[in-house]
């Protein structure tokens, strides 16, 4: 198995001795196992940017950053330049990233069908979020193609249920936007409760209830004859 490792563990070996010292267990431990560790270039010009700010910020004196950079550039990497941009911006939008930083390192793993280590909590939590909702979404396909084969022609019913629905939505919109019109233009009681001794048209907010399933229809007393009921 082959292993990625991003900048944020690399960043470590020279300004957090706690988390370095994970860290360089488990490069002594894949080293031991024969493992390669491979990173994207990408990952010098993330640590240089990180000595920057910590230069910057007072934890890291001036002096020392050929020092903590030789403690890098010992670790035994095998670095890979980008070849495969469109894989990258297709995984930051898998991740709902607006940058290709972190997409870099997952499509270098997929690459190497390998594992991805990195001290990026945020970014560990996302992969595996995404990664159970694309099992999710794969399982139900393949179900869905279980259930079309068991049952001929159910995908065309449901294609034309689903036409019909959004149709009776499209209405339903039309009279709510409708409905809003009138009440910009009269003064209403908007507290009244209607009357149930009555019959009374549809609302927009029933229309599409009543579309997709409409009342029962019973035969009236009065007339002896088939007659539409509302409930009231």
């Amino acid at each position: 198995m082959s292993v990625v490792i991003d900048a944020s563990a690399l960043v470590v070996l020279a300004l957090d001795r706690d988390r370095a010292a994970a860290v360089e267990q488990h490069l002594r431990r894949w080293r031991r196992d024969g493992e390669d560790v491979h990173a994207p270039m990408l990952a010098r010009y993330e640590i240089a940017s990180a000595r920057t700010r910590a230069v910057a910020a007072g934890q890291l004196a001036s002096d020392r950053v050929v020092v903590a950079w030789q403690q890098i550039a010992s670790v035994p990497l095998v670095w890979h330049e980008l070849d495969d941009g469109p894989a990258v911006v297709a995984m930051a939008a898998r991740l709902q990233r607006r940058s290709a930083y972190d997409a870099a390192y997952l499509v270098l793993a997929e690459q190497l069908r390998g594992e991805l280590w990195t001290l990026d909590g945020p970014l560990a939590r996302k992969q595996r979020l995404v990664q159970d909702a694309e099992s999710r979404q794969a399982r139900l396909a393949e179900q869905r193609q279980v259930w079309d084969a068991q049952h001929p022609g159910a995908p065309q019913r449901h294609q034309s249920a689903q036409h019909a629905y959004e149709q009776a939505r499209e209405r339903h919109q039309a009279a709510e936007q409708t409905h809003d019109t009138l009440l910009t233009q009269s003064l209403v009681n908007a507290t009244a409760v209607p009357s149930l001794d009555a019959q009374r048209p549809l609302r927009p907010g029933e229309a599409l209830k009543h579309e997709l399933d409409p009342p029962a229809r019973q035969r009236g007393p009065e007339r002896g004859r088939e007659g539409p009921s509302f409930g009231l």
